[in-house]
């Protein structure tokens, strides 16, 4: 069996390469300057360094008990692929003199919130590299987006029991950037990540689809109560369906809780709520 703990999987140790991969896209230029097919680029560019970053989280964070020393080679392989046309790209797209181009709407703020979002790092991530990198070909940064497409799918597929935290990962990014009340972007600039979205990442497409669960007015507490304001997905839910972890159309409303009381107003996915679990 193979050893997968931090990023090293089957006795190689990835987590180098790894970084290099998501500092190179977290310093693509986010097309202030550039054409409405830039920017629809970065965006699918970022998104896949965001399902890219997700799975490496997993793997660091979880252990995989069926991952063998062949996932190990595989992997090795198609990180050192991303790694290698990510490298070539930055090249030449450093070549590239950007210059104004008329567009329809600026979205260059969501390229670059979602940059700060999805590839975020807890340590370890070298930020070294300072020059933006734009590949304004847009035939060579289309092959590029298709073939990264395919190659972070493959690492994705290897370690099938780790859906379940990617996808509890991508919902919190996925609140983050599109909740309501913390949308500061135009329609056009939310219009533009879903349409990238539903090209390279079918898993944020589906949860940004959805229709937000629930409507909180009125709510007070007071004394020892305990309340819990949203879903709850315990460690122990097997399921995947990503549209279905935001069902619901709730409305909670005039709810009062004191004294000693326990109040969860949410679903409950994969058994007993953290209440629930506390209780005597």
């Amino acid at each position: 069996m193979a050893e997968v703990a931090g990023l090293v999987i089957g006795g190689i140790s990835l987590a180098a390469i790894f970084d290099q991969c998501i500092t190179i896209i977290k310093f693509v230029d986010a097309g202030r300057q550039c054409s409405d097919d830039y920017q629809d680029a970065a965006l699918m560019l970022t998104l896949i360094g965001g399902r890219l970053n997700r799975w490496e989280r997993t793997i660091r964070d979880n252990s995989d008990l069926l991952a063998t020393e062949e996932d190990g080679e595989s992997a090795t392989l198609w990180l050192k692929q991303i790694h290698r046309r990510l490298e070539e790209a930055e090249k030449l797209g450093q070549r590239y003199t950007v210059e104004p181009a008329k567009k329809s709407a600026d979205i260059s703020h969501m390229v670059e919130k979602v940059q700060a979002r999805v590839l975020r790092r807890n340590g370890g991530l070298s930020l070294s590299r300072k020059a933006r990198w734009a590949l304004i070909d847009q035939e060579k940064m289309q092959a590029l987006i298709e073939k990264l497409d395919m190659l972070v799918g493959s690492l994705e597929k290897l370690f099938p029991s780790l859906q379940r935290p990617r996808i509890e990962i991508l919902r919190n990014d996925v609140a983050g950037l599109l909740e309501p009340g913390t949308v500061e972007d135009s329609p056009q600039a939310v219009a533009a990540l879903k349409a990238a979205a539903a090209k390279v990442d079918k898993d944020f497409e589906a949860i940004a689809s959805s229709p937000s669960s629930h409507i909180y007015r009125n709510i007070e507490n007071t004394d020892e109560a305990l309340v819990s304001m949203g879903d709850y997905v315990s460690a122990d839910f097997a399921g995947t369906d990503v549209a279905a972890l935001r069902s619901g159309n709730h409305t909670y409303d005039n709810v009062r809780s004191g004294g000693k009381s326990v109040v969860s107003m949410g679903n409950i996915y994969g058994g007993k709520s953290v209440f629930e679990l506390q209780r005597r």
